[in-house]
């Protein structure tokens, strides 16, 4: 493994025509260093970021670099998580059975949450909400006895948010935010925080809380116009245009839908098409219903 960074940081150094002695100064001595990069030592990890400092690239880059040759199933399943935008049943399909695989032979708590929210996915695709719950409570056991969560732990919860009542919904959205605090300079920030609101926008919606859920809609829908995150943006005016045709608002209403299967047409985006018509569906569907 050691040999395996050690020739990445050895590749990055030549590259940029750098020396051992240039990459190494003020962190360690230039021998050491060169035993470092043929996989003869190891050393710290504090170390080990200066010489990425050295290198100008972060350990976000570093780690990328090395998934390129060194990607373990446990990285394609995290890799394929981390792909899933709307229920995507073929990649579902593959994160289980790869989850599966992986588990005969390791014991993993990450991969088996990954296991866990994925057969939720699949149970909600199949209408099966009463099977989702089951292993969205898997989840849910585990994290509401923790007085800290981390990114791993709130990106797990937000997929499967939906399928709890709506005040643990509220709850857990807003300790997962609290939680956010800690990381506001973290460069995946917004692609983790924000759709958590976007997610509570849905419960709200299902519970008939439509103030609530108005408010919050255009909340988000602000921030993801200034980011220019182009879907989420077609989503929110979607149910911005199902609120104001709930309100009686009828005209505004069938603007806003058309502008946003207009973001999906510019986009050429079939798939975010297909999602459009689904929330449009089942929005109506829920905000017309008796119960």
């Amino acid at each position: 493994m050691y040999s395996d960074i050690g020739a990445i940081i050895r590749d990055v150094r030549k590259s940029k025509n750098y020396s051992q002695s240039i990459v190494a100064k003020g962190i360690m001595h230039q021998t050491n260093y060169s035993k470092f990069e043929l996989g003869e030592i190891e050393i710290s990890y504090n170390k080990f970021k200066e010489l990425l400092i050295n290198l100008e690239i972060d350990i976000v880059e570093f780690e990328y670099l090395y998934s390129l040759k060194h990607r373990s199933l446990r990285e394609e399943i995290l890799y394929n998580f981390y792909q899933i935008k709307f229920i995507d049943e073929d990649l579902l399909n593959q994160i289980i059975n790869d989850s599966i695989k992986y588990l005969k032979k390791n014991s993993d708590r990450y991969i088996n949450d990954i296991l866990n929210v994925s057969r939720a996915l699949m149970a909600i695709k199949d209408d099966n909400f009463e099977l989702a719950s089951t292993h969205g409570d898997k989840i849910w056991e585990r994290l509401k006895n923790s007085d800290s969560w981390y990114l791993w732990d709130i990106r797990l919860i937000n997929n499967i948010l939906f399928l709890f009542p709506i005040e643990t919904a509220k709850y857990i959205a807003e300790f997962a935010l609290k939680q956010g605090e800690k990381y506001k300079r973290h460069p995946e920030h917004e692609n983790i925080f924000l759709p958590f609101k976007y997610n509570l926008v849905h419960l709200l919606l299902r519970e008939k809380r439509i103030e609530e859920a108005q408010k919050l809609n255009d909340e988000i829908l602000k921030v993801f116009r200034e980011r220019k995150f182009y879907t989420q943006i077609a989503l929110c005016t979607l149910r911005k245009s199902m609120i104001e045709l709930h309100l009686n608002n009828e005209n505004y209403s069938r603007e806003l839908l058309s502008s946003a299967h207009l973001i999906a047409h510019a986009l050429n985006d079939t798939n975010l098409s297909e999602k459009l018509n689904q929330e449009e569906s089942y929005i109506h569907e829920i905000l017309n219903s008796d119960t």
